[in-house]
Order: C-alpha cells, then sequence, then structure tokens
C-alpha cells in the first residue's frame, strides 16, 4: 500500500490501535488536460481512506486480468493500461467514457473484481494544467480484522462521492450475494456529512460468500459514475 510516512507518540498506560489495508476496495481515476493533450490515471485498489495499493498476482500464468477503453465523442481512442496519454488533433471540449475492468478469478481474499465506467467532459481550457472532474465512489464498512462482515446480519455501508461540482443529482445503490448474477436495489440515505449510506439485508450476507455493490452518481452537469465490485466485502 502507499502509505504516507507519520509519527506516532505512543505514551505508557495508554492502548493504540493501526488498522492497515481495511477494505473494500474501490476503483478511482483522475486526469488532467493541457491544450489538445488528456492524460488520466486508474487505480483498481483503492482503500476508504485513498490509499492506493496494488494487487499481486505471483500465479502461472497470471489470473489478474483487466481492460480498459476510452472513448472521445463515441470514438474509441485507447484501449490499454491504467495510465493513458493521449494527444488529439484538436483542443476543443469533447466528451468522454472510460471504463475499467478487472477479473482476477477469485485468487484474492476480497475484491480483485470490478467494473467501473465515468462520463465526462474535458479540454477547452488552452495550454492551462487543469483537473477533469471525475466522479470517483470510495465505499466504506464495519468490518472485522479479517475484513469480513457477519452472516445473517445486516450491513450498512457508506459510499463517499467525491468530485461533484456543482453537487450531486442522483445517487443509486445496489447489492448482489452470487457475485452480480442477480441485483437488488437499496435506499441510500445522504448524511450531514455528505456522505451516502445503504444496508445490504441479512438475506444477502451468507456465510463463505460476499456482498457486492454497485453504485451509480450523476453530478449537476452531467458527469456519471458507475462503480462495480461483486466481491466487495467477504462473509464470515
Amino acid at each position: 500500500m502507499d502509505y504516507a510516512p507519520r509519527v506516532i507518540t505512543y505514551k505508557p498506560g495508554r492502548s493504540t490501535k493501526e488498522t492497515w489495508f481495511t477494505g473494500p476496495f474501490s476503483v478511482a481515476a483522475k486526469g488532467q488536460p493541457t491544450g489538445a493533450r488528456l492524460q488520466l490515471r486508474i487505480d483498481d485498489n483503492v482503500d476508504p481512506k485513498g490509499l492506493v495499493g496494488e494487487y499481486a498476482d505471483v500465479n502461472f500464468p497470471m489470473r489478474l486480468t483487466g481492460t480498459t477503453q476510452l472513448h472521445r465523442d463515441g470514438v474509441l481512442v485507447a484501449d490499454r493500461g491504467t495510465t493513458i496519454d493521449k494527444n488529439f488533433e484538436d483542443a476543443e471540449k469533447a466528451s468522454y467514457e472510460l471504463k475499467r475492468t478487472c477479473a482476477s478469478a477469485g485468487i484474492f481474499p476480497m475484491g480483485g473484481e470490478a467494473t467501473a465506467k465515468w462520463r465526462f467532459t474535458a479540454g477547452g481550457t488552452g495550454d492551462t494544467p487543469t483537473s477533469v472532474k471525475l466522479l470517483n465512489v470510495a465505499f466504506d464498512a464495519p468490518l472485522n480484522d479479517l475484513n469480513q462482515a457477519r452472516a445473517g446480519r445486516s450491513l450498512t455501508m457508506t459510499a463517499d462521492v467525491s468530485g461533484a461540482v456543482g453537487g450531486l443529482r442522483d445517487v443509486r445503490a445496489w447489492v448482489t450475494s452470487d457475485l452480480g448474477a442477480t441485483w437488488q436495489q437499496v435506499s441510500v440515505h445522504r448524511d450531514d456529512d455528505g456522505e451516502h449510506r445503504f444496508t445490504a439485508p441479512p438475506s444477502a450476507l451468507k456465510s463463505g460468500g460476499f456482498v457486492g455493490v454497485r453504485v451509480t452518481a450523476t453530478n449537476r452537469r452531467g458527469n456519471t459514475v458507475d462503480s462495480t465490485l461483486p466481491r466487495a466485502v467477504p462473509v464470515g
């Protein structure tokens, strides 16, 4: 994990708990247009604090796979990698759709399977580098030290949607207990702190399985994100 160095002071008589590599792990993207150039980066393993990790597949042949597609005004302009650096013939404002899919054949204790799709506009800002206002969803849930939820109990999760310039217009959520074969839409509630909460019912938490989640969001400028994690939370 890409954890920044921290200085921690421990005092006698007090107990301190530090938790590392907590799930669920989300997919996030960021980007920057400069003139006719567009740079994008996708991270497949982002924890609830926004810290970036990396899936390591030691199998031969490798089972971890990933695909990327970027469309500009409906035309495919990139189809590989987690880093995109494209120069176009013009620097005009354009509509984009970015899609990232990763799969791992279930070799990781959690995560390793995700599909995320972003729709956004970029360009037309001259030669000054600017940030692409991509929507991203970071998930969090009260899991045990093994990153598991308890079977047969409801699980309330948070979805922190960032990058929403002008505010969010719509946020929806679904859960699955069969790796995405079927989905159940659930209600989403917005807290005073801006986080969105939804609850997976007890029927979705089956021992030895996974709770999967999907969240879609749209901001008032029309940018969207559709984040799907079929193996978001293991159930113990």
